[in-house]
């Protein structure tokens, strides 16, 4: 069953595709094994995998059978990994984005709050305020610390680690914007001009 709990974490995290997972859930053993006598594996088979709503579904099924925190945590781990071994400025944007898929201000999670701030902190890279390969040596080292404070962790740690935090050295992004005015500003009756 843990097998089966970390691949639908994998699936949640969007680090694992819908087909490829469906794939697996096929053709693994112990799905077929104990699709009769588990109420969840035989729910979790039964599911539309062609179904557009299919990742709702999946996080439906999750929130029944899982535990969140757990869940939250793993797509962190699943994801800073995958941002690890491809490195590049989409990979930046896919992990952001889908662990701020799962951010809400109603929960408190400096993990998530964390990548929710970074998420900002693109935006203003893709504008020209911040430097994006500053950004993006600060994300890697950030996940490097994530990832090597989550191996080997006991669950309860684990998620002391997404309620908490990690201590992580302040990012320092220096500002691209000429500070000096390259001309005098306009005054408010020249705008019409």
């Amino acid at each position: 069953m843990e097998q089966l709990k970390y691949k639908v974490f994998e699936v949640l995290s969007r680090t694992l595709s819908v087909e490829a997972f469906e794939v697996w859930l096929y053709a693994d053993p112990y799905v077929a094994e104990h699709i009769t006598d588990d109420e969840a594996i035989f729910e979790l088979v039964n599911l539309n995998y062609r179904s557009r709503q299919i990742l709702i579904e999946l996080d439906s099924f999750f929130i029944k059978y899982f535990d969140k925190e757990e869940c939250l945590i793993s797509i962190v781990e699943f994801n800073c990994k995958l941002f690890l071994e491809i490195g590049s400025k989409d990979a930046v944007y896919k992990m952001v984005n889908n662990i701020c898929l799962y951010h809400s201000w109603d929960d408190s999670y400096a993990l998530l709050d964390w990548y929710n701030s970074f998420s900002m902190d693109l935006e203003l890279a893709e504008l020209g305020h911040y430097s994006m390969s500053e950004l993006m040596n600060n994300l890697t080292l950030f996940c490097k610390e994530v990832i090597k404070v989550l191996n080997g962790a006991d669950l309860e740690t684990r998620k002391r680690i997404l309620r908490e935090g990690i201590e992580e050295p302040l990012p320092s992004y220096n500002n691209v914007i000429d500070t000096q005015p390259k001309s005098q500003p306009r005054k408010w009756y020249q705008l019409w001009k």
